[in-house]
């Protein structure tokens, strides 16, 4: 028999986990998003009591997440480390004067949306030559 498809193994895992973990608890819900770091991207999914932390550049995005263990509006521990990161550690979001969260401070690095990691890259690095 041949081994699924390349990706399917992961689709399977994220239902799987799912099922078992169930939906996550209402306060928890907005702890979501995909955040960026020079790095690296992860995703914030929240299922059951707690919030897993993906890598979506994995064929398996579940593949050794953390997972935060929220103790107040915008913060958390990880009560699950991986390679990259220490149990224990305090995981924090950012919000903006309106509010809006606008990062999330975990592992020792910052990571923000796609929009902010851009406007700091270019305005580090200059901003991007057309080639013509």
């Amino acid at each position: 028999m041949d081994p699924p498809p390349y990706g399917w193994g992961g689709v399977a895992e994220i239902l799987r986990r799912f099922a078992r973990e169930g939906a996550p608890a209402r306060r928890l819900a907005d702890w979501t998003g995909r955040w960026w770091s020079i790095w690296r991207a992860l995703d914030l999914v929240p299922m059951g009591d707690k919030v897993v932390v993906t890598h979506p550049d994995l064929a398996n995005p579940f593949e050794e997440a953390a997972e935060i263990s929220v103790s107040s509006r915008d913060r958390g521990r990880l009560a699950l480390a991986n390679g990259f990161d220490s149990h224990g550690e305090e995981v924090h979001r950012l919000r903006n004067r309106q509010g809006d969260v606008i990062g999330v401070r975990l592992g020792g690095g910052e990571y923000r949306t796609e929009a902010r990691l851009a406007a700091e890259m270019e305005k580090r690095y200059g901003g991007r030559k057309d080639a013509k």
